[in-house]
């Protein structure tokens, strides 16, 4: 009986390791996409209301253009002040071609989410605006961070990019830190 009562203990031991090791690489599966997706997310800027960086330039934010891209009225029609004189723009810079990561851009795609690891940006129409420098001028590509983006505002079709129906022409681009990173109203 005893030599049976130590086999039983032994098994039960290798159980509990077993079940062990099973309940670790779960959680470890289930943990490390999630904590992933967490770390490399960023601030959705949406909802958004942005200080102005530059005094005297009409800051326009995504839930105002969003609406009124979605109105029955020509956007330019509706509101001439975004359309025409210089805006500002606060949103993520993410590159035209798959290439340019990290380079130096004369042109870009600007968004108000930037994505995370498990969920790139959603390139609605929309919500994405394609973004050209002022003539000649680069600046470094950096998908991450946040920017604000000052140019001249257009509706319609600079050339046959299908990913965005809003142009920023004539754009500088300022850097935004970390610190400084708006917060919703």
């Amino acid at each position: 009986m005893r030599a049976r009562e130590k086999g039983s203990k032994t098994s039960q031991r290798g159980q509990r390791l077993v079940f062990a090791a099973i309940a670790l690489f779960m959680t470890c599966a289930v943990l490390l996409p999630v904590l992933l997706a967490v770390l490399s997310s960023r601030p959705d800027l949406y909802a958004v209301k942005p200080k102005p960086v530059r005094p005297g330039i009409v800051v326009v934010d995504w839930k105002s253009l969003g609406a009124l891209l979605s109105g029955p009225v020509n956007p330019a029609v509706a509101r001439p002040d975004w359309f025409g004189p210089e805006v500002e723009i606060t949103g993520y810079m993410f590159p035209v071609a798959s290439s340019q990561g990290g380079q130096k851009v004369a042109h870009f795609l600007l968004v108000p989410d930037p994505g995370d690891w498990l969920d790139p940006p959603h390139l609605h129409a929309a919500e994405v605006i394609d973004v050209r420098l002022k003539g000649g001028e680069n600046t470094r590509l950096v998908e991450r961070s946040a920017v604000v983006v000052c140019g001249r505002l257009s509706f319609g079709s600079l050339n046959a990019n299908p990913r965005a129906i809003l142009f920023l022409a004539d754009a500088t681009v300022d850097w935004l830190a970390e610190a400084e990173t708006p917060t919703t109203r």
